[in-house]
């Protein structure tokens, strides 16, 4: 068996260790980007009879094309590669692309699954092994793991969890020969089918009006650390709130509050959001530094001012 691994994820080094520790693995290509840490990696597999290979950022041209020729391989496997693979690179591998993605497929499929099912409140997650085709995600399913997300995942942690299960995964579907029998073992998840894009700015603002405090704390947790905090601006400034939780204490609130407003309490940093639900703020960053929330509010807030979701109120 000679496998190709694809990748632009740093997280891909145990795969590649545990690949390369089952005499499998014949070569990496490497998407651009983290140029130091690729580098150094291609630098040890070059002491192995390991090939490597990176792409340039005009994408996977026919020099590409040619090294996939050359390397010959009976299956391919994509893990965290953010570019469209073209169809004529399927048939340089004898059984095939597989790529792993971090979702129950067919929901969310896309660029950045972690973030939307973090932001949309999602119990349950898991990855999906999937033959490639030419429409993103959208291939035959062999392979599902499931994982409960946890109260205290957040992006850099679930993304985390859901990667010690990568080797698992390709165990299984390496041991029980599925490349060449195509038998699904997938349990029956009742998803819906979904694409999410890849997060803009305005997906990472607070919208305090519309959303409740418990939202407000999905996508804290949704943006930390890869989207570099929720967003919200204080006095035109930008701020990000890396790490929050719903207040459950009560608090005596009247119809003056608007959300947005930040309130005393406790020495904590609350803030008015949707249906007078309270969000307290333990971690958050401007361009003075990061502190947490009882130090920020010291600092900078004076009593009943707000945070906006704008430059300008």
């Amino acid at each position: 068996m000679k496998i190709v691994l694809v990748t632009g994820s740093t997280t891909a080094v145990n795969i590649i260790q545990w690949l390369k520790e089952q005499n499998v693995l014949c070569g990496v290509l490497f998407e651009n980007g983290a140029e130091s840490f690729f580098n150094a990696l291609s630098n040890d597999l070059s002491k192995t009879n390991i090939k490597t290979n990176s792409v340039k950022k005009n994408g996977l041209d026919q020099a590409c094309l040619k090294w996939f020729h050359s390397m010959k391989p009976d299956l391919v496997i994509v893990f965290g590669f953010s570019m469209i693979i073209p169809k004529q690179f399927f048939e340089t591998a004898k059984f095939g692309f597989y790529n792993i993605h971090f979702s129950l497929l067919p929901s969310y499929k896309g660029p950045a699954p972690v973030f939307w099912q973090l932001k949309n409140g999602e119990k349950l997650t898991g990855i999906t092994l999937h033959e490639m085709t030419e429409k993103v995600d959208s291939g035959f399913v062999l392979l599902q793991l499931p994982y409960q997300i946890q109260p205290t995942d957040m992006y850099g942690i679930l993304h985390l969890r859901l990667t010690e299960m990568v080797i698992p995964l390709i165990y299984e579907f390496l041991h029980t020969e599925m490349y060449a029998s195509k038998q699904k073992r997938v349990a029956p998840y009742i998803i819906q089918d979904s694409y999410e894009k890849r997060p803009g700015i305005e997906d990472l603002k607070i919208e305090w009006v519309s959303m409740e405090a418990f939202q407000v704390v999905n996508l804290i947790k949704a943006s930390n650390p890869s989207y570099q905090g929720a967003l919200a601006f204080y006095k035109g400034n930008e701020v990000r709130i890396l790490k929050g939780a719903v207040y459950k204490h009560k608090m005596e609130t009247n119809n003056t509050l608007e959300p947005g407003q930040l309130i005393q309490g406790d020495n904590q940093l609350l803030v008015v959001c949707k249906s007078n639900t309270i969000l307290k703020i333990d971690i958050i960053a401007n361009v003075f530094g990061v502190m947490d929330g009882e130090d920020w509010k010291s600092v900078f807030v004076n009593k009943h001012e707000k945070l906006s979701i704008h430059f300008f109120t």
